[in-house]
């Protein structure tokens, strides 16, 4: 164990903003600075990247869920009509979104 301390600048918590090193015992040592457990790069890259997958999870989650009632009303539209203007549609495209909207029914 070393007996380095953390080489992070931290921020109290106090009415008047101040910095200080960290108290905490420094157990990497990266481009010759010396971290915490908890300020270690890698600690930091991983804990961010977690928090990323999941909030981006959580962002496709709500995207589809509000998209979805929309998108599943204008394929029926299309499909219900024969040409879209002057523009038919082609038949594997036609196909894909019954596809769709039966599963979408349950069917």
């Amino acid at each position: 164990m070393s007996d380095k301390q953390c080489s992070v600048k931290v921020w109290s918590n106090s009415r008047w903003p101040s910095s200080r090193n960290c108290a905490n015992t420094a157990v990497v040592e990266q481009d010759g600075k010396w971290y915490c457990k908890i300020h270690s790069p890698e600690y930091i890259t991983e804990k961010n990247r977690k928090r990323d997958e999941k909030w981006e999870a959580k962002r496709k989650a709500l995207h589809i869920n509000y998209a979805a009632p929309e998108m599943y009303r204008c394929l029926k539209e299309l499909i219900n009509r024969d040409n879209i203007g002057s523009i038919r549609l082609p038949t594997q495209a036609s196909d894909l979104m019954k596809q769709v909207i039966a599963k979408a029914e349950g069917k």
